[in-house]
């Protein structure tokens, strides 16, 4: 705010990242334009995608194309640091924000919070935790669970293999919470295809699943 609002005739323009997002957000800024990370400063490029620098070379070149002394000293900076700091946190509390990239542990009013990393925006891997209290540990494709994971249900069950858009799909192995358990193929959230399922009254099963149900009649 300070950089925009003092020199309104330079035209500054603000990218507010949160210190989750900075640092991938500067290797990828850096990348798309062509340049060197310049040490571990706030980055500053003209809108043609040059690279003006650090802070020096950002002073030399406004005294030069604007003929404006720009006052940043160390004291400035950390003013500057601060404000963007405190900026930066303050839009985490929306629902609405999430991160670009990194890190981060994003809570929601609802009570829903995703610990992991992100990528435009969307939850990549990590641990989602519904208000329920159950949770999924994983990757995640368009916030849908993807991948080898963990879900664990309000419940006391778990589920331990494969999802594709959400659903359980390929090999799986669930326990509930009286011990019953069923390892093998799942399709479309269900168990289908080969299988064993073992009940906590020492009762097993094992052979051909179409949709939740033995074709055997075990």
């Amino acid at each position: 705010d300070y950089l925009v609002n003092t020199y309104p005739k330079i035209g500054f323009v603000k990218d507010l990242r949160h210190p989750c997002e900075w640092v991938e957000f500067r290797r990828i800024i850096c990348d798309s334009r062509g340049f060197d990370i310049p040490g571990s400063s706030a980055l500053i490029w003209r809108k043609n995608g040059r690279l003006i620098g650090t802070a020096n070379d950002f002073k030399s070149f406004v005294k030069e194309k604007y003929a404006i002394e720009v006052q940043i000293d160390e004291a400035k900076m950390r003013e500057i640091q601060k404000e963007n700091s405190e900026n930066a946190e303050k839009q985490t509390l929306e629902d609405s924000w999430t991160p670009l990239v990194g890190t981060y542990t994003k809570r929601w009013k609802d009570g829903t919070m995703f610990e992991g990393s992100w990528k435009d925006h969307k939850p990549k891997k990590g641990t989602l935790t519904f208000s329920d209290g159950s949770s999924y540990t994983g990757p995640l494709v368009d916030s849908r669970f993807h991948g080898s994971g963990l879900r664990k249900y309000a419940n006391g069950a778990k589920f331990r293999g494969l999802f594709t858009n959400g659903l359980k799909e390929g090999i799986g192995k669930y326990q509930d919470a009286d011990g019953n358990e069923y390892d093998g193929h799942y399709a479309n959230d269900l168990c289908h295809g080969k299988g064993t399922r073992k009940w906590a009254s020492g009762r097993v099963y094992s052979g051909e699943w179409r949709g939740e149900k033995a074709t055997e009649g075990g």
